[in-house]
């Protein structure tokens, strides 16, 4: 079922909260020690940030011409 422009952007809102609480209860995601590198980010960080930026080009892209839309003249 295609959602709307409303529930996109609610989606990718959900995403940004949900990305945020994961790095604040992760010890690898969160980890902000001084002097240190970040560590790679676990599975479930990876999955939360590549579906919360798939969601946020969906919105970029919404209103985008399509190769099957015919040009305006």
């Amino acid at each position: 079922m295609a959602q709307t422009l409303a529930e996109t952007k609610a989606e990718r809102n959900d995403l940004k909260r949900a990305i945020a609480r994961h790095k604040g209860e992760c010890p690898q995601c969160g980890s902000t020690a001084r002097g240190r590198a970040r560590p790679a980010m676990c599975d479930v960080g990876r999955q939360l940030s590549a579906r919360h930026a798939a969601t946020v080009e969906l919105i970029k892209t919404w209103f985008a011409p399509g190769p099957d839309q015919g040009t305006l003249i």
